[in-house]
Formats: C-alpha cells, structure tokens, sequence
C-alpha cells in the first residue's frame, strides 16, 4: 500500500516532482562525472601499473646507492630475478639551432622489464626486443618535442656532455611517462655504460638511480619491502612498488579532479537548495489530504514511509537523466584529458559509480526533507483543517534540524578533496560566504519595502512581491550569487597569476636558471658571463643532507596510510621520505620575508657556546609538523651538524629565484662539500641562445633551465586545467538556473489568482509580464553582482595565500557573467508566464 501511495502522489504531482528530479539530476551530474573519471584512472592505473614502474620492484634515491644497501635488497628479494640499473638526471644538449635542457634516462639492455617504448620509425622497444639500437654506438631515442624546439632529424648530432650522439629515433610513446601534466624538460634515451664518458655526473649533480627488479615470486612482497626498509634506514633511500609507481604518475591528475570533486559538490548543494524549495511547496500545497489521511488512522510512521518511498523512487527516476547527462559531458572530458596528457582514456559510467551517486542522492533528499517532515508531526489533524493558512507553519523554528545535512556535507567535502585541510577551508568557505549571501540577500529585500511611489504600479508590486516571499526570494538570492561566484573566481586568479608573470617577466623574472654548478666553476663562469657584460646572479649555495633527528628524536621514515589517505599525509610522507638541501645566505632575497620568529642575518660564530639558527619555508614545516624553537640534527657526508628553528620564512615560489626549504646561519656550511645554483637576467633571445651555447660547450655538466618558455608551458597546463574547473562551475550555475526556473515556474502557478486578479482590475497581460520580468530580473542581477565581487575577496584571499601576490582585479568577465545572468533570467521568466499571463480569468474562475 506504502509503494501505491507513494507512486500515486509522483503521478498526481508530476509538474513539481519533474522540477524535483530535474534540480537533483543537474546536481548529480557532476558529481557522477568526476567519479566515472576518478574510476576509469584508477582501473588504467591498476591494469598498467607495472608498465608505469617498469618492473615488479624498484629501488631508488637521488644519490648514488651504496653496495650495503643494494646487496640488502638482493638479499631479502632472493635469487630468482632480473636486473636492470637506470640514471635519471637533467643536462644541457647543443645543436647547430641551439641548447637545451633534456632529462636524460641512462638505460642498459634489460630495461623495461613491463611496458614499452613505441619509436617514430615503427619498432616497439621492450623486454622482448632482440635488437636495440642504441647499444650499438653512441646513438640515442629522444621525445618529439626536440624535433620542433631544435629542428632535430633523424640521423643528426648533437652534444650530450663531452660525447657527440647521433639521433637514432623518435619516441612516441613511452609507457613509463603516463600522466605527466607539464615536465621541465623532454627525455633523451643513451646507454648507460657511456655514462662516466659523458663527464655530466660529478660530486653533487643531481641524479636518481634506480635499480629495478623483475620477480617471478612476488608472494609476501609487503614484509619484503619492511624488511629492506629497516635494514636501510635513510629516509632518501626509496623502494617503489607497481601500485606507488601508478598513484605517483597520476598525482598531478588526481589534485585536478578533487578540486573538479569540490566544485560538482557545490552544484549538488545548490540542487539541494532548489530541492528543499519544492519539497516545501508540495507538502503546502498538501495539507489537506494529509489531514484526512492523519484523520482516517494513518499512523505518522506510515506518513513517513511514503513520503520516503516517494523520494526513494524520485531518486531512482534522477538517475535517468543524470546518467543522460554524464554520457554527453564524459567525453568532452575525455577529450581535455587527452589533450592534457596525450592519453585517450575513455571514461565510462560504472555500475558502482552510479549507485554511489543513488545513495548520495537519497541520502541527500531524506536529508533536506526531513526537517519539514519532521514539522508536519507537531501539527495536529484539527488544525490542519483550520481556514488559516499553513505556509508559516511550515518555517523552520529550529535551526538545528539542519546540522545532519552539514555533517554530510562536511563528510563529502573531506572525502572528495582527499584532504581534512581543504575539505575544512572548502566546508567553511562554502557556509561562511551562505551567511554573508543570505545577510545580504535579506539586507536587500527588507530594503525593498521602502517603494518610490513615482514609480509605475507593475514595479511596485513586483518589489513587494519579492519582500513578501523571502524564502523563495532567498533560495534564487543564494544559488545566483553562488555560481556567480564560480564563474568569476578563476578568471580573476588566472588574470591576476599571468599578471604577475608578465610584470616578473619585465622586471624580475630571470631569464635562465643554472644548476649542477661545482664550487671549482663559479670564478670561470662569472668571468665567461662578463664576457657578455651579463652578471651572475643570486648565486646560491646547495648542500646535500638527510635529517637525522628532531629535538633529539630520530627522524623516521614515514610510511603512507594504505587505505584511505588524505593529501596531507602524502604530502608529509614525500617531505619525510626524502633528503633535504640545505643553504646559506648573508641576507634575505626580497623573494622571501619572515612570518615568524627571529632574523638569521647574523653570521654564526663557530666558537660560539649556542647552536646556529635556522629558518623554515613556512608550507615545509606545515607538512614536516615543526615549530620555532625545535632542534634539527642533520648528516651532511658522515659529520652531524645541529641548528635551532629561529625563523619562519614566507617564499614567493613563482620567482623562480633560488630559495629553499630550509637556510642555516652564514658560517655554519662554508666549508662543507656544496654545489650552486644562480640565475642570469632577462636576455634578448639572441643573446640567450649564444649564452647556452657557449655555457653548454665550456660547462658542459651545468644545467640551465628557460624560465620564460617554463613558465609559457606553465600557463598554458594551467589554462587547460583552469577549463574543466570553469567547466563544472558552469554546470553549478547552470544548477543555480535551474532552481530559477522552477521557482519562477511554481511562483507563477500559485498566483494565477492573484494575476488574473490585476487582469479583472484592468491589467493587461504586457504589465503583468513585466512584474514577473523586473521582479527576477532585478533579483538575479542583484545576486550576480553579489557573487561577482564576492568572488574578488575570496580571489585576493586565494591568491595570497597560495602564491603570495595582490589580486589584479579584471571588470570583463564580471560585467559579462551579471549581464548574462540577468538576461537569462528575464528569458525564463518570459517563458514560465507566456502561458498564465494570457489566461483568461473566466478560465480560472470556471475551474474553481
């Protein structure tokens, strides 16, 4: 009986039970979107992982691995194996058309164990591959991107270190290189037994060797894995599995879709907002029959399972259009993916990731619908019958009815972001700028009632009408000004980064960044510089080190939650995981300015009774949990050196100056083994490309990196991503709409009396029209003003925080999206009233 009731009332009311399924659709399309995507990743990685990694197991750090260590993981792995040993490592190569910085993978003829390399000329490079050409003679496989950078052809030379290779081929496919969004530089394949002839690895270059396992019994590979990691303790000392190897290449692809996760999350709020409307209206609208069935013995459980039941079969029906719309967004998505990552991954809805999206959707209708079936128990049948009417009776007196959906939300925000920090910044954003939405919303319509009355009658009442009905005023307030709000706050954080970039580039932003530099090369270099009238500037030393301890504590290896993790803990695991460099500076570069703490100008006194000082990168020691005041205790080559945090420092990454995570004192690191970094200033083209060359001829181990064409490569990864978040914020706005209409369309419904009323007293049917057209016209460009320069302050806010720089304001795209929302709005208004507004009232009349 509870099913036929519940499907009889979806039947009777079918208008707004459309409305109801249609706002709860738009706002699970995203959502569902975004996880048939984060699935089909996950599957593509967990069906390539070993292609990815190359190998069942893989050891690595970016040093040289000792022979104790290597012949530990030997040990504990076991006999039955195969070996492969690969450098990684940036170096300059030189061509007749120029010098540039390639990322070089010294392979030998077992690599890869999984996996392939696709050449331009048609062979497929891999395990099984009897002939590999580039152990024949100095030859090498390099990325395509060379071919068009340096006019590169098959069969040239060119100069890698103090060896001339010949181009043997095109790489254009590489299995191992799968979701890099944006790399410094392309690879270059060489053999790795011309390594030590190329003179390009020296006391402190950077390197990652890696040793890679092919096993045939990989039983038990977790306890394996301890067992090598408590033999070797160095936290620089890295073992990578297929499943870590896969996570670590999509990284980058995973931040974008939480935040994708983040933004459909604000559109199912918003459906929400429209859904809690209708679901109002239609139990208004029933009171009556609710009386007589409270009135014939149905027990207020009973009510309760069908109105329950009624929303369990909406939620199913959502799902019809919601998969519709999945199936029409996924592959325009698919096709952003490919063109971001040169991987076609086909996105497919899965059975899984709809009934998730069903559970979300019921869990979050019961959610919005209960606090008013909740109310419908504290009315009593006798009054139901009452002549007053029953709207007020359905305002919610306590607020706190809500907190179950804010629980769950608070959940999802945690649970899509992958981070309690973001989660709780995004939970805390979202109802701290609803407060100050719905403030001014109401600020705005309680003004309404102070009506010029020079003003024409049919704009009267339409600013009376939206001060007489704030709840439906608030809901259409809310969800404008939100998507409006979206839509402007990544063009203004995009203007205001490029902004930056360009004045940088102007005035500050070096040309090249240099490298690898032995302490033995800096005089030569500056004087070859001069040469060119060109200064060698902020030349910065480097020093390689692990942190032993922390207040006297060892410092351990941190080992990555294996379930649910949140990007905090992977953040702090790789920050831990790994070694640190150390520098030393006479003062602050004004790239850099301190927080917190004390100065460390002052130059350390080795006879000195107190411990050096110390100062932090503020996010480093965030992630790293240490404070002013902690004891470090760091190895640099066997000797133990010990400094206190006196300082926290704020850097401006994007400078693409030297800066670090961690400064010592002046005094403490001059004598210890260091390599330098430095940058050179801004260069005409012509004069930088002789500059690399000559750099490249005479310094052949140094590494310089193009910061104008990284930071091009930079901008535009950034605007591809910046397009799939303006993508879903779209379809939050396009949610906001939807709330619009259906507002607009029930509003126009149940005051057919009242406007047919104005028709009796002489209305005619164009005035009418223009009530409706002013009066959410005016609603909606008051929101999206709201939204717009709501949108300002959270940018200047994001933009500081994130990379420090003032927000520069562009009007364009505010006063594009105000103008656009407001004559959309007028267009569904028009729509919603052509059919009411032409209505006769005898119609009316003889219906009643």
């Amino acid at each position: 009986m509870i099913f036929k009731f519940a499907f009889r009332e979806i039947y009777r009311n079918w208008n707004i039970n459309l409305f109801f399924v249609l706002n709860l659709s738009l706002g699970l399309i995203g959502f569902l979107t975004v996880d048939s995507f984060k699935t089909t990743l996950q599957k593509y990685i967990s069906e390539n992982s070993k292609r990815i990694l190359s190998a069942d197991l893989a050891v690595s750090a970016r040093r040289e691995i000792t022979k104790d260590e290597l012949q530990n993981v030997r040990n504990i792995i076991g006999n039955d194996v195969s070996e492969s040993q690969i450098f990684d490592f940036f170096a300059m190569i030189s061509t007749p058309s120029g010098s540039k910085l390639v990322l070089v993978k010294a392979i030998d003829q077992s690599y890869p164990f999984y996996g392939e390399i696709e050449l331009e000329s048609g062979p497929v490079i891999s395990e099984k591959t009897p002939n590999k050409t580039i152990f024949t003679a100095p030859k090498a496989w390099v990325y395509p991107e060379l071919k068009y950078q340096l006019n590169l052809k098959r069969g040239e030379k060119f100069r890698l270190g103090n060896i001339e290779f010949i181009l043997d081929d095109f790489v254009i496919k590489d299995s191992s290189q799968t979701f890099r969004l944006t790399s410094l530089a392309p690879r270059v394949f060489i053999d790795r037994s011309l390594l030590n002839k190329t003179g390009l690895i020296k006391y402190g270059s950077t390197f990652t060797q890696s040793y890679l396992f092919k096993i045939k019994d990989d039983k038990n590979i977790s306890e394996k894995i301890s067992q090598i990691y408590s033999l070797n303790k160095d936290p620089a000392f890295r073992i990578e599995t297929p499943a870590s190897a896969g996570e670590d290449s999509s990284r980058q692809l995973d931040y974008l879709s939480d935040f994708l996760s983040l933004v459909a999350l604000v559109a199912l709020v918003l459906s929400a907002l429209g859904t809690a409307y209708l679901y109002r209206l239609y139990l208004s609208q029933h009171i009556k029959e609710i009386a007589i069935y409270r009135s014939l013995g149905l027990q207020q459980d009973s009510l309760f399972k069908i109105y329950f039941c009624q929303i369990f079969l909406l939620g199913i029906l959502s799902l019809i259009p919601t998969v519709i719309g999945v199936n029409l967004l996924l592959p325009v998505l698919s096709q952003f993916i490919e063109q971001l990552t040169s991987l076609n991954l086909n996105p497919l809805v899965s059975g899984k990731s709809v009934l998730i999206t069903y559970v979300l959707a019921f869990i979050s209708s019961c959610l919005i619908t209960l606090p008013y079936l909740l109310k419908l128990n504290q009315l009593k049948p006798a009054r139901l019958f009452s002549e007053e009417t029953f709207s007020p009776e359905l305002k919610i007196d306590n607020p706190l009815v809500f907190v179950p959906a804010l629980v769950v939300l608070y959940f999802l925000s945690v649970w899509q972001s992958h981070s309690l920090y973001f989660g709780s910044i995004f939970f805390g954003a979202l109802v701290g700028l609803s407060l100050i939405i719905s403030l001014i919303s109401f600020g705005f319509l309680q003004s309404l009632s102070k009506i010029p009355k020079k003003m024409a009658w049919y704009f009267r009442i339409a600013l009376k009408s939206l001060s007489r009905r704030k709840n439906q005023s608030w809901a259409v307030f809310l969800a404008i000004a939100i998507g409006s709000l979206l839509i402007n706050l990544l063009p203004q954080m995009k203007t205001s980064l490029k902004n930056d970039f360009a004045v940088e580039n102007q005035t500050k932003l070096p040309s090249i960044f240099l490298f690898d530099i032995q302490d033995d090369q800096i005089e030569d270099l500056k004087n070859e510089l001069i040469k060119n009238n060109i200064p060698l500037l902020n030349v910065s030393p480097l020093v390689r080190s692990r942190l032993l301890k922390v207040n006297d504590q060892n410092y351990e290896r941190a080992i990555e939650p294996q379930n649910f993790k949140t990007r905090e803990e992977e953040s702090a695991a790789r920050s831990r995981n790994r070694g640190v460099n150390l520098s030393y500076r006479e003062v602050l570069t004004d790239t850099e300015k301190i927080i917190s703490g004390v100065s460390i100008d002052k130059k350390y006194d080795p006879n000195s009774s107190e411990l050096p000082l110390a100062s932090l990168e503020k996010r480093f020691a965030e992630r790293m949990n240490l404070k002013l005041g902690d004891v470090l205790s760091f190895d640099i080559q066997g000797v133990e050196i010990k400094a206190k945090v006196a300082s926290v420092r704020q850097v401006r990454w994007n400078s693409f100056r030297p800066n670090f995570f961690i400064l010592l004192q002046d005094g403490v690191l001059n004598e210890a083994p260091k390599t330098f970094i430095a940058v050179l200033p801004q260069l005409d083209e012509n004069i930088k490309s002789l500059v690399l060359s000559n750099l490249n001829r005479q310094f052949p181990n140094v590494s310089a990196l193009d910061v104008r064409r990284t930071v091009e490569e930079v901008l535009q990864v950034s605007e591809k991503m910046s397009w799939s978040l303006e993508l879903m914020a779209a379809l939050a706005l396009a949610t906001g709409y939807v709330v619009l209409f259906s507002i607009i369309q029930t509003q126009v419904q149940t005051r057919r009396w009242e406007l047919n009323m104005y028709k009796i007293l002489g209305a005619h049917f164009f005035e009418l029209r223009w009530v409706l057209i002013f009066e959410f016209t005016l609603i909606s460009f008051v929101a999206s003003l709201c939204g717009a320069f709501l949108s300002l302050f959270l940018s200047a806010i994001l933009m500081y925080e994130m990379f420090g720089i003032q927000l520069t304001i562009t009007w364009l795209p505010i006063l594009s999206t105000v103008i656009f929302i407001s004559v959309t709005s007028a267009l569904i208004a028009i729509w919603c009233s052509r059919q009411v507004v032409r209505e006769k009232p005898l119609v009316l009349l003889q219906g009643s």
